[in-house]
């Protein structure tokens, strides 16, 4: 790996956690500027805009690293006997390792960022499980699955924010069982 792409990398990570720590120090997302940015990742100016044109571009990356890593996650489960319950399992994990994080953006970040995840969760379920356990793409089975997510992203939010009080481990279970309830019957 060259010097170059290791600093770019350096200097990226540096501003995303420094969006992330900002957030999770309970600034509002509207509020943060570049320049909150750049001081808090120790970074200049220059740098920051070397790679990223606003926050928002810093908030996209973040969205599309976390997608990234559950679109893996669903690919990996395309494989197994029962992908919803190895995609659900493996999900619970990635939340588990990642709780402080999602509890910080989550009481910040607009809603839009989650709506944003939310489709795209949608669009990996049906082009990695539908096709694998045989499920038709129709209206009935698209709004199934329209109001199992919108219903699980809703309860993660509340968990993530405290509201609902209840194991991760127990809501990842009543996931999957809701999920196949709704899309596997």
């Amino acid at each position: 790996m060259s010097t170059y792409y290791r600093n770019v990398t350096r200097s990226k990570n540096a501003i995303k956690k420094a969006l992330i720590t900002l957030l999770a120090e309970n600034k509002d997302y509207l509020s943060i500027t570049v320049t909150d940015l750049v001081k808090e990742a120790d970074v200049n100016r220059g740098t920051f805009y070397n790679h990223y044109s606003g926050i928002n571009d810093v908030v996209n990356e973040i969205e599309s690293d976390m997608m990234e890593k559950l679109s893996k996650t669903l690919k990996d489960s395309k494989d197994d006997k029962d992908p919803l319950s190895s995609f659900t399992n493996d999900v619970t994990e990635y939340l588990k390792e990642n709780d402080s994080l999602y509890r910080s953006l989550v009481k910040t970040v607009p809603t839009f960022i989650f709506d944003n995840l939310k489709t795209k969760l949608i669009q990996g379920i049906k082009a990695n499980i539908f096709p694998l356990k045989k499920i038709p793409v129709n209206e009935e089975t698209e709004i199934a699955l329209h109001m199992v997510a919108n219903s699980l992203v809703g309860s993660y939010i509340d968990y993530l924010t405290g509201l609902l009080d209840v194991s991760l481990d127990d809501l990842i279970q009543f996931s999957l069982k809701m999920l196949k309830k709704e899309l596997l019957n």
